[in-house]
């Protein structure tokens, strides 16, 4: 994930950034990220890992349609602080986004597709 700032002069400062990856309405893992900047002009790459099992209950016509889909559909919902200087002028923000993500499938040793990037806006 690469948050960026397109801004010429400010730099963003980002606090209790948090992930959540969610499928039908059902968070299905979170994750907490370090304390960042993003200088004016410039990206950071963010690597949240998501693990475990959990159950998601699906409904008849629901899992014949996941068993036939080559990719499923994956929210991943973005919490997160920061705070900026404008002069000497110090903002804080809080936001939330959502970012749609189509995951490639693999199934029986076929390999997934090539997952697509997704630009999030806010």
């Amino acid at each position: 994930m690469t948050v960026e700032n397109p801004n010429k002069w400010n730099d963003f400062h980002y606090e209790n950034f948090e992930a959540v990856a969610s499928y039908k309405n059902q968070d299905l893992s979170n994750n907490s990220l370090a304390p960042f900047r993003v200088g004016h002009k410039n990206s950071f790459v963010l690597t949240p890992s998501f693990e475990g099992q959990r159950p998601v209950a699906l409904s008849n016509d629901e899992v014949s349609n996941f068993r036939n889909s080559t990719a499923f559909d994956i929210v991943l919902k973005l919490y997160f602080k920061y705070w900026t200087k404008i002069g000497a002028v110090k903002i804080n923000k809080e936001l939330q986004m959502a970012c749609y993500l189509k995951v490639p499938l693999s199934f029986g040793g076929k390999s997934a597709e090539k997952f697509e990037s997704t630009k999030c806006d806010n």
